[in-house]
């Protein structure tokens, strides 16, 4: 009698813990890319995106400016990981109206962002950088914090 409780208990505990495993799998695809699966075990995401257009000194578009957005330092208030994150990503390049848009994943937003310009191209504007503010543009859900935004314009000046 005793072996028949024993083997019940086990399989409605298997029972109990399978579902509960099978459930804890079911909420973590991404809903901007239905075929990434997040990382949602005490991890809060956002989505950051960079929009921002390179010009010359009389405000003509730049294509082809090497863009590369980074973290501003330790008091940038984006973490490590996020900071990782960001850095690790392929350069950018300006399209033919100056434009360069990314949306990234990250753990959390930067309350500032540094962004890095290089003429790669021709090489006849000078290396800059410059500070950028993010923006809350879209409200979160569960793990999901939301949407940041950097935008803006940045000027070149030639050699």
């Amino acid at each position: 009698m005793r072996n028949k409780i024993k083997s019940a208990m086990t399989s409605i505990a298997s029972m109990i813990l399978g579902a509960l495993g099978f459930a804890g799998c079911a909420g973590g695809l991404d809903p901007d890319d239905p075929g990434v699966f997040m990382d949602m075990y005490g991890t809060p995401t956002c989505s950051f995106k960079v929009n921002v257009t390179v010009v010359d000194e009389n405000g003509k578009a730049l294509e082809g400016i090497k863009v590369i957005p980074a973290g501003v330092g330790k008091n940038s208030g984006m973490d490590e990981r996020s900071s990782m994150m960001l850095s690790g990503k392929d350069t950018l390049s300006t399209d033919s109206k100056g434009v360069v848009s990314r949306t990234y994943r990250l753990f959390s937003s930067p309350e500032k962002l540094k962004i890095y310009f290089e003429d790669t191209a021709n090489g006849a504007f000078v290396k800059d950088s410059a500070e950028f503010t993010p923006v809350k543009t879209g409200e979160g859900k569960g793990w999901y914090k939301g949407e940041w935004t950097v935008s803006g314009k940045k000027a070149l000046n030639k050699k």
